[in-house]
């Protein structure tokens, strides 16, 4: 009888996604562990500790291995990446606020206010974006704070339709301050996008 065939690269890449989705959990949300539990602890857990707690976490909302390619990817992001991606979904459900020709002015106070990346990812995929109510203006100081509250909860509508529960989700209290109402088709289709941007999805198995 054959022994079957163990993919150590697939098990390396799992407990890389594993760790990662306990380094964005947001562990007063699952109810077991006091509010706040993570700000002091968990950057020093040994590794010991640190497995009970994924092995408590996903016993009760799921492990984030099983979850679909596209999700995984967001969970693997660094903070870093997921920040960038929030400012592009952002970007690009508002970017049509700014009419149908971005001049070099424009483009130039949009670089300076989010970011050569997440403004590059949000013109590849301007496509997805919606028809705006209104204008507004790019060097507008609030509207850089209701298009990246508004990144942080297009990412946390989409990873919620795609099976993560709030405790895997710690970046959804970022999601502050934002529009009062978002076209939940629209958002559905940008996060998607922009998870599985170029940008992102580089070394990642398609």
């Amino acid at each position: 009888m054959r022994t079957p065939r163990i993919d150590g690269n697939a098990i390396l890449a799992d407990a890389k996604l594993r760790r990662a989705a306990l380094a964005c959990a947001d562990l007063s949300a699952s109810g077991l562990w006091p509010p706040n539990f993570e700000a002091g602890f968990c950057g020093r857990m040994s590794r010991r500790i640190e497995k009970r707690l994924f092995a408590s976490l996903a016993e009760r909302d799921g492990d984030p291995v099983t979850l679909e390619t596209a999700a995984r990817l967001l969970v693997a992001m660094t903070d870093d990446e997921r920040h960038q991606a929030a400012v592009a979904a952002g970007l690009i459900y508002h970017l049509s606020a700014l009419g149908t020709v971005i001049d070099r002015h424009a483009l130039s106070a949009l670089t300076a206010l989010f970011g050569k990346p997440s403004l590059s990812i949000a013109l590849s995929c301007a496509h997805v974006s919606p028809r705006a109510a209104q204008s507004l203006g790019v060097s507008d100081e609030e509207w850089k704070q209701v298009v990246e509250a508004d990144g942080w909860a297009i990412l946390d509508l989409w990873a919620a339709e795609h099976g993560l529960t709030q405790t895997w989700r710690g970046w959804s209290r970022q999601a502050v301050g934002g529009s009062v109402f978002l076209v939940a088709s629209a958002a559905l289709a940008i996060a998607s996008a922009v998870v599985r941007h170029g940008e992102f999805t580089q070394g990642e198995a398609k």
